[in-house]
């Protein structure tokens, strides 16, 4: 039967490959899950699809595909498999390991070689093993593997040299199912090390760590753990940075853990640990950063029993999180004990009291969970002052206002309490009574108040993001802090907006006296509209005819609005001018304090006092009075006084280098200038002369200006002595370095412009590629690091023998066959095509980066060149590009040039050799319009290969991955190759550009790669006019034949042409997980003395 359906399959395949529908897999990851099914006798469960004639597996939920943006071809994405026919075929890396872009793979019920877990590991991003047999583990362990045993038991020995590379690891029971009996084995040498992301692994006893780094850990005990456990080994646990304990509740001798002592692990957790005995006074001395510690104590063994109370703990000051789960504290009823932690948890405690008296301004707690317990009574307003999760508990009573502020983001905190009676109403916010308050000497912005939030900062200040930054909570709802930037001028205004989207406030920065410029009354009531009046009724008093108006609540106070009565009114001026209940808009034109000695019975005397500062007025209830000289609309302000406009900034003219931002009143200086005037120059570095490894005269060209206050020049954070300067140059004296890549800091006027990896210091002694094969090819000229090719020999590393038949000088007599070159007049691709293999050169985009390497702006480049001229073998193309929102434009030029004989070039002091049917390639940018002076560019290259025909021959060759070159980017030529069929298209990019017409080294990186294509981009300097010139060419390798046996092998269709880089180095960004545990500072007499302050 099973020789039947091999043949059935068999059948199909032919089927398949005549009609050739594209729909499907790609042919050879088809085939790969064809036999996959078959071997694991699952065939049936994957039938033919009859209107499509082969099996559509990406339809099915086994298995997750992925369709390639280049080729369109779908390819396996995901696996999950479960062995549903209980077959006892034993799975092998090389079921799947062939499968190109396999990213998760799930497998449930299956025998398991001891070699399949490293081999699919390596190619896939995580493999999950649900109740498998391994026959053992062997081979290196990386990315993400997660093993669960359900009914089978597993034995065996991990060895610490397995894990490399490894994210995750977890072999680990969380019952008491007792199937895994594990050892941990440390066989790292002395000299070596590993680091793990996460490990969770249930052992038979403390394994050794010794060298080994590991984030999180996670050891689990079951039976099979040893009686007299290896407690020794925690004292190899110098490397852990959160090291969990889970017993399982298993009973153990207790876990002496203040024998760990290092300074990295921050984090202890003890979890259902039936200990023999608990000491009091427990500590974690050893451990000087540890911040959280976690407790979950079912057997109640860090219970006080004769006082129902937690047993003392002496933990060190560093420790701000403590988490306590499963005890027994029916009476618990003090938090001091606490005092020391910004958070408690304490979770399914049996808590049957009332919340305890708590105050925020003398605690540490900011944030507080008493949840999964029987606590009774109310919520007092003390408790305003903590982030409070009170869910599933009895309480009741009204919830406070302060969190109905915030009620969208923490409602979940107070489910599962019936008896609360507000828990459900829709109850408007009245109590968020938010101050400012800017501290000039101490560089911050203080935000205080009532129910302002529980976030780390809860708002929004979009107008201001370069001027305040590293916003703090201080005390919950009370008290926050932002640093603020002395050197960027501050606004004038500054609006907030609360992170629920309801509510704005706005202030003015500054002490500013309130500003009335309208009044409405009705009998007694009053409406101000003005601005500067601020939020809090409690500090604004306002008086009409010394009678005090009154505020009922928060909401009848804003920064441009308030509303008033008077209770009892002895003014009968004012009665008899409101006897007809009329409603009388009175306009205030006058801003000065009016002073009418002899008032007639008509006029009435306002005065608004808010934090101290005052406006007096004098009004008429009828008509206008005291008319001024109005100076129409004014970008800046009106002088009533004289009738003319004046300006908020210092310089109106901003120096003739910005324009004056009205009314917040600075200058938005052009890119190129700062200061408050737009006095002082943004300098930049654009290109470096630099000095031998043993020091010397450094000359430095960019951009300096003419005010150079206190100039200091830092190369490799070594002071480079500044002996010259002009505006655009500088030239320093700097002692040995040691070659390399090496950030550039250039300070002046209190000005730091930072470049990193700006300066390249070349060895004195450079390497050619690949040694230039042998000395029978070529002799390397380590001066400039590149090879001269022996007669009959020629590329960049003398690996291609000569071809006369480059540009189609074909010659009957010599067999190789010729290269071409054709340049597309549209979209400025250049193609180089040697028989049947077509390689292309474009140019995609130009980026702006930031000092981040982050894309500020991008420009497509590709279909948007303008063709200008050519010559036989010269072609010229150019774009003129306005970026949106500019009025700046800026020119990119590319020249193709086609080499049509052998010749010398010369570009940026550095002489090579072209050969004929190379391509050179000139691109240069001129005066683009930076955003910052910090930023800088990057050109993208693109290289690709195609055929014009894809019958095969015996040149058709599988791919091969090969590095050549150095990583350090420290030699003048930069190769890519792209081989394929025995030719190789060599790209090779000079690590010299031209920048300001002065040349500078750069760098490259990868941007992308795919299996028949790479992008490389330049990056390059801060410059106003870059120059950059690689060449191309397209080598017949030496293994290329000329004729082909009719009776030479076939090979596949897919074959993967490969890119070889050398010397461009690419980026890894690791992501780790940080644990944020809340500062413990608190701030409680600054917000005494902040409240008590005249600020709005």
């Amino acid at each position: 039967m099973k020789y039947i359906n091999f043949f059935y399959f068999l059948f199909i395949l032919f089927l398949l490959n005549k009609f050739g529908l594209s729909q499907k897999l790609v042919d050879f990851e088809y085939d790969i899950l064809v036999n996959f099914t078959l071997n694991t006798g699952q065939s049936s469960l994957f039938p033919i699809d009859s209107s499509l004639n082969y099996i559509d597996f990406c339809n099915t939920t086994s298995f997750t595909c992925l369709t390639d943006s280049t080729s369109g071809e779908n390819i396996v994405l995901n696996i999950n498999y479960d062995n549903t026919v209980h077959s006892d075929y034993v799975l092998t890396g090389g079921d799947l390991k062939n499968l190109l872009k396999l990213s998760e793979v799930t497998l449930k019920g299956f025998s398991v070689d001891k070699n399949f877990v490293s081999e699919i590991c390596g190619i896939s991003f995580q493999l999950t093993l649900n109740d498998c047999k391994l026959l053992g583990l062997s081979g290196l362990i990386s990315n993400r593997v997660v093993i669960n045993q359900e009914t089978i038991p597993l034995t065996l020995t991990l060895d610490l040299s397995q894990f490399t590379s490894l994210t995750l690891f977890s072999l680990f029971e969380n019952d008491n199912k007792n199937l895994l009996n594990i050892g941990i084995n440390n066989d790292l040498l002395s000299t070596n090390s590993e680091f793990v992301e996460q490990l969770y692994v249930t052992v038979n006893n403390i394994p050794d760590l010794t060298n080994f780094n590991v984030e999180g850990l996670t050891l689990s005990i079951n039976s099979f753990f040893s009686q007299t456990p290896n407690y020794n080994n925690l004292n190899t646990f110098k490397n852990v940075d959160y090291f969990s304990l889970q017993c399982n509740g298993n009973n153990l001798q207790f876990a002496p853990l203040n024998q760990m002592k290092n300074s990295n692990t921050y984090g202890i957790s003890i979890l259902s640990c039936n200990f023999d005995s608990v000491p009091i006074n427990y500590s974690f001395s050893g451990l000087t950063n540890l911040q959280v510690v976690e407790i979950h104590d079912s057997n109640q063994n860090f219970i006080n029993n004769s006082k129902n109370d937690l047993k003392p703990f002496n933990f060190q000051k560093s420790v701000s999180g403590f988490i306590y789960v499963d005890g027994e504290l029916p009476n618990f009823n003090n938090l001091k004990e606490f005092d020391q932690f910004n958070s408690v948890v304490l979770i399914n405690n049996s808590i049957n009291s009332n919340l305890p008296s708590f105050n925020p301004f003398k605690t540490n707690i900011q944030s507080l969970t008493i949840n999964f317990n029987g606590i009774t009574g109310t919520i007092g307003e003390e408790y305003c002052g903590v982030y409070l999760n009170v869910s599933y508990n009895l309480l009741s009573g009204k919830i406070p206002n302060c969190f109905k502020c915030s009620w969208s983001s923490i409602h979940y905190n107070f489910n599962g309490n019936p008896g609360l009676t507000n828990f459900n109403d829709d109850e408007e916010c009245y109590s968020m009574v938010p101050n400012l308050y800017l501290n000039k000497d101490e560089g911050y912005l203080y935000i205080f108040g009532t129910s302002l939030g529980f976030n780390s900062f809860p708002f929004i200040i979009p107008q201001i993001s370069n001027n305040f930054f590293i916003c703090n909570l201080l005390i919950p709802n009370f008290l926050f802090s932002c640093e603020y930037d002395p050197n960027v001028p501050y606004p004038k205004i500054i609006t907030l907006e609360h992170y629920s989207g309801k509510y704005n406030f706005t202030f003015p920065v500054d002490p500013t006296p309130p500003l009335v410029t309208l009044v409405n009354s009705i009998n007694n009531s009053y409406s101000f509209s003005g601005s500067n009046f601020g939020y809090n009724y409690s500090i604004t008093n306002i008086e009409i005819n010394n009678e005090k108006c009154n505020f009922y609540k928060n909401i009848d106070i804003s920064y441009s609005r308030m509303n008033c009565s008077i209770i009892s009114n002895n003014n009968n001026n004012n009665n008899n001018n409101n006897n007809n209940n009329k409603n009388n808009q009175l306009i205030i034109n006058n801003f000065e304090q009016l002073k009418y000695p002899n008032l007639p019975l008509n006029y009435i005397k306002v005065s608004v006092t808010i934090n101290g500062l005052n406006q007096n007025f004098t009004i008429r209830n009828d008509l206008l009075v005291n008319p001024v000289i109005s100076c129409g609309t004014c970008p800046g302000y009106c002088d009533y006084q004289i009738g003319i406009c004046q300006s908020y900034c210092p310089e109106p003219s901003c120096s003739g280098r910005g324009t004056c931002d009205e009314p917040n009143g600075w200058c938005i200086c052009n890119v190129e200038y700062s200061g408050q005037n737009c006095t002082l120059a943004n300098q930049y570095a654009s290109s470096f002369i630099t000095a031998p490894a043993s020091g010397g005269n450094v000359t430095i060209g960019g951009w300096f200006g003419d005010i150079n206050d206190n100039l200091t020049v830092l190369i490799s954070n070594q002071q480079c002595n500044v002996s010259s300067i002009t505006n655009d140059t500088i030239i320093c004296l700097i002692g040995p370095l040691k070659p390399g890549i090496i950030d550039v800091t250039i300070i002046q006027n209190n000005i730091t412009w930072v470049g990193p990896k700006s300066y390249i210091l070349n060895p004195e002694i450079l390497k050619c590629l690949n040694g230039c094969t042998n000395k029978t090819n070529g002799i390397c000229d380590t001066t400039t690091g590149s090879c001269n090719c022996n007669s009959g020999w020629y590329g960049n590393d003398c690996s291609s023998p000569f071809n006369p038949n480059n540009n189609n000088n074909n010659n009957n007599n010599n067999q190789l066959p010729p290269t071409s070159t054709t340049v597309n007049n549209n979209n400025g691709t250049t193609s180089i095509v040697n028989d049947k293999t077509n390689y292309q050169i474009s140019i995609p985009q130009l980026l702006e980066l930031d000092i981040n390497g982050n894309t500020i702006r991008s420009y497509s480049l590709l279909k948007n060149w303008n063709y200008n001229q050519s010559s036989n073998n010269v072609f010229i193309f150019n774009q003129i590009i306005t970026p949106i929102g500019s009025s700046t434009s800026f020119t990119v030029s590319y020249m193709i040039e086609e080499i049509l004989n052998e010749k010398n070039y010369s570009f940026a002091g550095y002489n090579f050799n072209l050969n004929k049917g190379s391509v050179k390639i000139s691109l240069s940018v001129q005066n683009y319009p930076y955003l910052s002076s910090i930023n800088n560019l990057q050109i993208q290259f693109e290289s690709s290969v195609s055929l014009n025909d894809d019958e095969n021959d015996c040149n058709t060759k599988d791919s091969t991955i090969n590095n050549s070159g150095n990583d350090d980017q420290l030699e003048l030529l930069n190769f890519i190759n792209i081989q394929k069929d025995s030719k190789t298209l060599q790209a090779r990019f000079l690590n010299r550009i031209l920048s300001d017409g002065k040349p500078t080294t750069i760098t490259s990186e990868i941007v992308s790669k795919n299996l028949n294509s790479i992008i490389i981009g330049l990056n390059l300097p801060h410059c106003n006019n870059c120059i950059i010139d690689p060449d191309f060419s397209v080598l017949i390798n030496s293994d290329f034949q000329t004729s082909c046996d009719d009776n030479d092998g076939k090979r596949a269709s897919y074959v993967i042409p490969v890119a070889v880089v050398s010397s461009v180095v690419g980026v890894c960004i690791i992501g780790t997980v940080i644990f944020f545990i809340i500062k413990k500072r608190r701030e409680y007499n600054l917000f005494k003395s902040l409240s008590s302050k005249s600020v709005h």
